[in-house]
């Protein structure tokens, strides 16, 4: 039987409202590590919003940022990750397919690790079918 999801600490919530409050960290960090062109997208919006609802379960990631530059739009996923949990790797693909299908452009999952140990874990491609139909989130430590 699935258990209940815990609810987000205050820590968690912290991180989240730091990056809602500051936007553009998540996109500058990704440049840095090349994961995102030079100059850097504008920012469009960072905001926290549902993704939709699966029978009866709503799914929320953490946050939503949206870019628009030069190279077209993009949709960062945001999930910050304390400790590891197996029912997020079954959701976090959910998340893209809803967000793609919400915005119609690329969509890219972001993990924000809180240790090296949870870095590992979330960074293990998530197989969702045959051997070529991965996700591969980015994890931040």
């Amino acid at each position: 039987m699935p258990r209940e999801p815990a609810m987000p600490g205050r820590l968690h919530e912290l991180i989240v409202e730091l990056l809602v409050a500051l936007p553009q960290t998540i996109p500058r960090l990704l440049a840095e590590a090349g994961e995102l062109p030079k100059p850097l997208p504008l920012l469009a919006e960072a905001r926290r919003i549902s993704l939709g609802r699966l029978d009866p379960a709503e799914l929320r990631p953490d946050l939503i940022i949206e870019l628009d530059g030069p190279r077209g739009k993009q949709v960062l996923i945001i999930e910050v990750q304390r400790t590891r949990d197996a029912d997020k790797r079954k959701i976090w693909p959910l998340y893209l397919a809803l967000a793609r299908r919400l915005y119609g452009v690329k969509c890219r999952l972001i993990v924000i690790a809180a240790t090296p140990k949870v870095a590992r874990w979330a960074a293990r491609p998530i197989r969702i079918g045959g051997p070529n139909d991965l996700v591969h989130p980015l994890v931040l430590a």
